[in-house]
């Protein structure tokens, strides 16, 4: 499905100013007040935009100058937002099942097995944690028979195996169930591992727009993450020794994960070591050869981009680092993780 915006709206101090002309799933990356939940609420029909055109699946849904403005229950949209907008007097039951025209029962349970919503289904929102609010709202976007899903920092308040499955679930929703979805996030694990179109904003422009691993490591868009930190993820098949992930083994030191599963790892930039020799006798568990594919950077750091056996990877090193290792495209060196830098779930 194609999503095709051309927009402006003025809230307060934030001045959007967003076009987005992408065919199929997509994120808008950014920090809080970029105007990423502004600009979902315009698509949703909840808020109206002062200037512009909003055409989803080539039905226009929106446009100023022609005085098209369909409301948000004729959009063909689901929305799970961060204040989760579920209805209090409603059990989870009925909230998930609210849309009209609604599943016929295979989603429903699919849905409910993986969120763990089944011990909740009778229980109102006011008798629910923030995370368990979170999972309730993100149920009934999936659940919904809405071609396009508006997801506003759906993983707030889940743990890592809940967000694991979290985003199998969602990939789940774009393979078998056709699904687009519009994620906006300031999660650069999240944005890499569920979309391959991301538009990185700052006080409501857009910075850079492309692949998720070159736009969220851009010199551009550095500074958006640099607080958090850039976290890089990727998917891997449980094995005896470890999770298998290209033609690497990486080892976590994890005895609870079911063997046969694919999971997704999480590894923060900042904790590997680049060397230019193979080093021994290390307490680290995961020494790899690596292959420089290229480096960014500013303000003194250096992003370099690995390839680990077929996996992309990028390492934050400081740019005296970068050059003193003569780090540069085409490059062989060694990364050294730690079994404990590596997280299950994004």
């Amino acid at each position: 499905m194609k999503i095709e915006a051309s927009i402006t709206k003025t809230v307060g101090s934030l001045a959007l100013d967003l076009a987005i002309d992408h065919e199929g799933s997509l994120a808008l990356f950014g920090p809080s007040g970029a105007g990423k939940s502004t600009a979902l609420a315009c698509i949703a029909g909840l808020v109206r935009p002062d200037r512009g055109q909003i055409t989803v699946g080539g039905r226009l849904l929106f446009d100023s100058a022609r005085g098209v403005d369909r409301g948000a229950h004729q959009r063909g949209v689901a929305v799970a937002f961060q204040d989760h907008r579920l209805f209090p007097h409603l059990p989870v039951r009925d909230n998930l099942t609210f849309a009209p025209d609604g599943d016929d029962g295979e989603r429903l349970e699919v849905v409910c097995g993986a969120l763990g919503l089944g011990p909740l289904m009778n229980r109102r929102p006011g008798d629910l944690s923030g995370g368990e609010c979170s999972r309730v709202s993100l149920g009934r976007a999936l659940v919904s028979p809405a071609p396009l899903l508006l997801l506003d920092e759906p993983m707030a308040g889940l743990d890592a195996a809940l967000r694991t499955r979290a985003i199998g679930l969602l990939q789940l929703a774009m393979g078998r169930w056709e699904k687009t979805i519009l994620y906006v996030s300031h999660s650069p694990a999240e944005v890499a591992a569920l979309t391959d179109h991301v538009i990185a904003m700052d006080q409501g422009r857009v910075v850079a727009e492309g692949p998720p691993m070159n736009v969220l490591t851009s010199g551009a868009v550095l500074a958006l993450w640099r607080d958090e930190g850039f976290e890089n993820s990727f998917t891997g098949r449980v094995e005896a020794e470890g999770i298998r992930a290209g033609r690497e083994i990486w080892r976590t030191g994890r005895q609870d994960l079911a063997a046969g599963a694919t999971i997704v790892v999480t590894l923060r930039a900042s904790d590997v070591i680049l060397a230019r020799n193979r080093p021994e006798t290390l307490s680290a568990r995961n020494v790899f050869p690596a292959r420089v594919a290229g480096v960014t950077g500013s303000s003194g750091v250096a992003l370099v981009h690995l390839d680990i056996g077929g996996v992309p990877l990028v390492v934050e090193v400081t740019a005296a680092a970068a050059s003193e290792l003569a780090i540069a495209a085409g490059a062989e060196l060694w990364a050294i993780v730690k079994a404990t830098s590596l997280r299950i779930g994004a």
